[in-house]
């Protein structure tokens, strides 16, 4: 019997197998039913998430249109406030003198600088014949080339008491001239431009500081319409520099009275006491005559 056990066993499961093969491919059925069905939800979720990708984007869309449109709006309610306000300060300064609109682009500080007031400075002799100039023509508006801490300009001011100043330097930071400063060490290591400030502090309504260089600067002035009763000349030494200022100033301010500085200083070693050359060149080609005291002088028509 032993050995008929192993022969019912074969025979048995080959009987079975197309059953179990049956099995097998239901079970394989359903794992594919399983998976078609996965697919589908997965097609089903995919299409729900591109639903609710395009409504977002829709929605973004619609909400940066709203955006876009509050944002022009306020950005024209600005454009035109702006426009408001710049049509209202150009009538203002529009209003103002030539004298005031300059005084507009070159202000004072709102507080004093922190630097003691310094009576440094230069002064030749002669200067009564500007101050006499000053008083005797009903000068306003005086235009000072080379102004350095003040010391004239303050001379200027005092003398005549409805008088404007319009001072034109470059107020280096640091002065590399050798023109005595290097003695006055008090001056050491002070910005120039705040020591003039705080120098001329009681003055500041009358005084407009244009921080620059001639010919460059005149121009400023010129363009602005300003022209000013009198020229003070006092910047560089030399013959070149000093043609240049007399005959820019003469050219942009026609009608101001020209004096200066400098009559007796001699540093051009091209051309010796080369301010009074200059001077004396510029008046005769017009027939002009110059009046010198000291170191000031003063061209007569």
């Amino acid at each position: 019997m032993n050995f008929l056990l192993p022969a019912l066993r074969r025979g048995w499961r080959g009987a079975t197998k197309p059953l179990r093969l049956v099995r097998r491919a239901r079970q394989v059925n359903r794992l594919l039913d399983d998976l078609v069905r996965c697919a589908e939800r997965a097609e089903d979720a995919h299409r729900r998430l591109e639903l609710v990708l395009a409504d977002l984007c829709q929605r973004q869309e619609r909400q940066a249109e709203r955006l876009a449109e509050k944002f022009s709006q306020q950005l024209e309610r600005v454009h035109q406030q702006q426009s408001n306000k710049l049509q209202l300060l150009g009538r203002l300064v529009g209003n103002l003198s030539p004298v005031d609109q300059l005084r507009l682009l070159y202000p004072w500080p709102q507080s004093r600088p922190a630097l003691a007031p310094s009576e440094r400075g230069w002064d030749g002799g002669g200067r009564d014949l500007v101050t006499r100039r000053l008083t005797e023509r009903s000068v306003k508006v005086v235009l000072e080339i080379g102004t350095f801490l003040g010391l004239s300009t303050r001379a200027w001011l005092k003398a005549a008491p409805e008088v404007t100043a319009i001072c034109v330097d470059p107020w280096f930071e640091t002065f590399h001239d050798d023109s005595g400063i290097r003695d006055w060490l008090d001056l050491a290591g002070k910005n120039l431009f705040h020591l003039f400030q705080s120098s001329c502090w009681e003055y500041r309504d009358r005084i407009i500081p244009l921080r620059g260089c001639s010919p460059t600067a005149l121009q400023v002035v010129a363009d602005f319409g300003v022209q000013p009763d009198l020229v003070f000349i006092d910047g560089q030494h030399d013959y070149e520099s000093a043609k240049a200022d007399i005959e820019t100033c003469h050219r942009l301010f026609p009608d101001a009275i020209l004096t200066g500085d400098d009559w007796i200083w001699n540093s051009d070693p091209e051309v010796p006491f080369a301010v009074q050359v200059a001077v004396k060149e510029f008046a005769a080609a017009r027939g002009w005559r110059v009046e010198a005291r000291e170191n000031t002088w003063a061209i007569e028509r």
